[in-house]
Formats: C-alpha cells, structure tokens, sequence
C-alpha cells in the first residue's frame, strides 16, 4: 500500500489453493474505488466478493432501473448499474452483475468464535452486501465503488457522474483516473505503463 497523506492504494495478489483474485483499492476525496480481476476458482466452492457485512441501522435505498426504493428485512439481486445506500454510505455498481444484498435477523454466540466470549445467544439485524461470481469464475472481475459521506440526495447524480474513471482492470493493471482530484493511481504485477486520458 502507499499513500501521500491524503490519497492512497492497497493492492493485493491473492493465491490460495484453488482460489486466485487480484485486488486494489484505490482512496479518493469521497470514495474508495475497489477493483477486482483474474479471479479464478477450480473447486466447487461458490465464490463471492463480500463489499460490506454490519448491523443493520435504518432502511436501505435501493436503486435500479431508474426505480428508488426502500427496504427493510428481504433480500434480493440488483440488475448491473444500480447503487444501494445504507447508515450513510453509498455503494455504487457502474455494469456490475451478481450484486446481492440481504437484510434478516441473525442469531449466534459469540463463543462460537471466540472461547473467551459469552456463551449466551444474542440476536441482531443484520445487513450484508455482496457479488456473486459462482462456483468455478475463471478470470472473473469487479468494479464499484464505496462512497462513505455521500447524503442519499447526492446518490443519484454520484453514481450517473462518478468523478472517475477505470483506466484499467486487467491481471496486468487496475489503474483509475481522476480528474476532479488530479490523480492516477495505479496497481502493476507486471511491467507496463498507463496513462490519464488525454496527456
């Protein structure tokens, strides 16, 4: 990861047995662009990008289709270029399929995970955000961004202008530009070159 003090990227190179996925981050004025690609999977194992699990904190809006509606406890799959808005926080799918979200009453202990905790259970609504790429993605990728900030007024012209764009999203380079912050952040795993639109 680096970082100038105000912008910044992470990037990851992740292989693990059967599973692989390049990911980067990318850290702007009001967003977090997040890319991924070359994810490949050769078990049966279903394979997802989780964007955001937390409590559930008032509705969710949802948006797709020129159609704004709010939710409560469901679940559903959104169609590509929508955006979904919850506690404050916009999450934006420029094309991307297999976005699902789900809204229920979750219960557990958490010494199911922590021996030190309380064995009692506890119950909580919970909120959970993801993409589904399927049982064996070979080469599958991602974009969406993550606005945490953005007041729901804002959403629609955000995610029908976002102040970005993807230069790159390939196994070689996820790369963004933007011109409202005057910067190029890219993410290499090979030797290459990228550049801003029109320089």
């Amino acid at each position: 990861s680096v970082s100038d003090g105000m912008y910044g990227l992470a990037a990851m190179d992740f292989a693990r047995g059967p599973l692989a996925a390049r990911k980067a981050w990318l850290f702007l004025d009001r967003e977090i662009v997040c890319l991924g690609t070359g994810i490949a999977n050769t078990s049966d194992t279903l394979i997802c990008t989780t964007v955001n699990q937390c409590l559930l904190k008032g509705p969710l809006t949802l948006f797709e289709k020129s159609r704004k509606r709010e939710a409560a406890i469901g679940e559903g799959t959104l169609l590509p270029s929508s955006w979904v808005y919850h506690d404050g926080i916009g999450y934006v799918f420029p094309e991307q399929p297999g976005v699902s979200w789900k809204a229920e009453t979750r219960k557990g202990s958490w010494g199911d995970i922590n021996l030190d905790c309380p064995q009692d259970e506890v119950s909580a609504d919970v909120f959970s955000l993801w993409i589904d790429h399927g049982a064996h993605p070979a080469g599958a990728a991602y974009h969406y961004a993550v606005a945490p900030g953005l007041a729901l007024e804002e959403m629609d012209a955000y995610a029908q202008s976002p102040p970005y764009v993807v230069l790159s999203n390939t196994p070689a380079c996820q790369a963004i530009w933007s011109a409202e912050a005057g910067v190029l952040a890219a993410a290499f795993y090979e030797p290459g070159s990228t550049a801003a639109p029109g320089v």
